[in-house]
């Protein structure tokens, strides 16, 4: 309650405690009481809004959640690489350098991981575990706040999300379109990469391709 609405009570409730005495100033009238809740009504707060700090608090934790999810997502992808040859290493660099690079360096650090999967299968149980929970994380954070935009998350973790449901796309359709729509608002006001986008709608383009190949 407002301090000056609190104070206008407490003045009325302690004259009705003491009780009144004839040597001392007679009780407020009606249309005095009347002026005084007037007065106390006008600089009462309006009804209370969602508190922004508490809005930002949890918007904050959703990042952070989405950021380990991200670290999660990138280590389980970057794991197969210690199944990948020397020959294919080379292959791969005749065609793309970078991607060569990153790969090679993907497998030395694996190779020093505590931990690392020692079989492509125990690795593709992992990765299967980790998209599962990927979904879910996504899931619940655009169920409680819309899909991550960077307005309000920040690019980084715009990016990550665009990322993680490139990922999983497959496991939510519909989400997937959801986010595939906040993404295209957020490249065409300049916010996003417009890279983002056009990965996405690759995985569009290869989930009718896969539509098509099942049709009879």
């Amino acid at each position: 309650m407002p301090t000056a609405r609190l104070l206008g009570v407490a003045a009325v409730l302690a004259w009705f405690a003491a009780g009144p005495r004839a040597e001392e100033t007679p009780a407020p009238s009606a249309p005095e009481m009347q002026a005084a809740e007037a007065h106390a009504g006008q600089t009462a707060a309006p009804p209370a809004e969602p508190d922004a700090a508490e809005q930002a608090r949890k918007i904050e934790a959703a990042r952070t959640r989405l950021r380990a999810q991200m670290e999660k997502d990138q280590q389980v992808r970057a794991d197969a690489a210690l199944f990948y040859s020397d020959e294919v290493v080379e292959r791969l660099r005749a065609t793309d350098p970078d991607a060569a690079d990153w790969v090679a360096a993907a497998r030395e650090t694996a190779r020093r991981t505590p931990g690392a999967p020692k079989t492509w299968e125990e690795h593709r149980q992992r990765l299967h575990a980790v998209d599962a929970e990927t979904a879910k994380v996504l899931a619940e954070v655009e169920r409680s706040f819309g899909w991550p935009d960077a307005k309000r998350f920040g690019k980084e973790a715009a990016h990550d999300a665009a990322l993680m449901i490139h990922h999983v796309h497959i496991r939510d359709p519909e989400l997937f379109q959801r986010a595939l729509a906040s993404v295209r608002k957020q490249v065409a006001e300049g916010i996003l990469d417009p890279g983002l986008q056009k990965m996405l709608e690759a995985d569009v383009a290869s989930a009718e391709l896969a539509k098509r190949k099942k049709a009879p």
